[in-house]
């Protein structure tokens, strides 16, 4: 089912229930018996594929670390497959968009931990809050202003932030 999902989606087809089922070879019930929505079956294999296509780089410096991570980022935004995703992210419910930002969150905040621990970021960091600043210029434009997801920021938003928290 999650390999079908992805498929429709890498094509840029908005996935629908009945064809995830036929594609998959299952009935429609077994995918409502697993997720309660199309959105929460999106929802993870975005999870999955984001896993595979956007490893946490550790190159020994949070702030190559950091531009790595942020470019991935950038070019999943600016591919079909990333506007997709950004289309579907403000229609599911409530639960599978706090759990999609929850793993964002928590993967990015990984690196800035690191930093913490070679003694490049400061300890007393509010990680939570400047990997939110990491991460929402991004779905800023990707969602709000509508202004293009350009490569440049991945240094940009890597550098303004880890200035701030620099040891």
């Amino acid at each position: 089912m999650i390999e079908a999902t992805l498929a429709m989606m890498e094509a840029g087809e908005m996935p629908r229930v009945e064809e995830v089922a036929r594609r998959a070879g299952v009935q429609k019930s077994s995918i409502y018996r697993r997720w309660e929505t199309i959105g929460g079956l999106v929802f993870e294999a975005v999870g999955m594929k984001a896993r595979l296509t956007m490893p946490l780089p550790d190159t020994g410096s949070c702030q190559d670390d950091l531009r790595t991570y942020l470019a991935s980022m950038v070019a999943f935004h600016r591919s079909d497959f990333g506007r997709l995703v950004t289309r579907l992210i403000v229609d599911v419910p409530e639960a599978v968009r706090r759990e999609f930002w929850r793993a964002r969150l928590d993967a990015a905040s990984i690196l800035l931990k690191r930093g913490q621990a070679r003694g490049e970021v400061a300890q007393g960091l509010d990680v939570r809050l400047a990997t939110e600043m990491l991460i929402a210029p991004l779905y800023f434009r990707a969602l709000v202003s509508a202004e293009e997801v350009v490569p440049e920021l991945a240094d940009t938003i890597s550098g303004l932030v880890l200035s701030g928290a620099a040891s």
